[in-house]
């Protein structure tokens, strides 16, 4: 009786290389040049922020105002949640000459916006971040207090 050995073609072990070629090539990209990835990242960012303030907002209670700070340094963005006098959450995104407009004006350095976030989460009126690099980014701020990663719809 012969015994039956099983293993791998040498087509499919070609086949493989090249797929893993192909894949670190374009993984790649993302680390080589990271103003494409950090429009992206600061929007989801500030995306999981605004989620944060909506929680921060319904589950307020004293009656504090819930409000979300957006800055702009030379090299970061800064994404501030406090309620009343206290700084509950703290996050930075890298810029890598990215930029950021709300509601088509863009942000300059040393520039902020505040929103602030009523008992139903609400925010009073509708915003349009844009973050751009290779890429545009946008993000809706509905008046509804809820952030979703898209154009504003009218």
């Amino acid at each position: 009786m012969k015994a039956h050995l099983s293993g791998f073609t040498l087509v499919e072990l070609v086949m493989v290389l090249v797929l893993l070629g192909v894949l670190s090539a374009i993984g790649s990209s993302l680390f080589s040049r990271p103003d494409s990835f950090s429009a992206l990242s600061a929007r989801d960012q500030l995306q999981a922020m605004v989620l944060l303030a909506q929680q921060r907002a319904l589950a307020n209670v004293s009656a504090s105002p819930v409000i979300l700070t957006v800055e702009q340094t030379s090299d970061e963005w800064l994404f501030n949640l406090s309620q009343g006098a206290v700084l509950f959450k703290e996050r930075q995104a890298p810029r890598h000459n990215a930029a950021l407009s709300l509601n088509g004006s863009a942000f300059t350095n040393g520039q902020s916006s505040s929103f602030t976030f009523a008992s139903d989460t609400s925010v009073g009126s509708t915003h349009q971040f844009i973050f751009t690099s290779e890429n545009t980014h946008p993000l809706c701020l509905a008046a509804s207090g809820f952030a979703y990663p898209a154009t504003c719809q009218p």
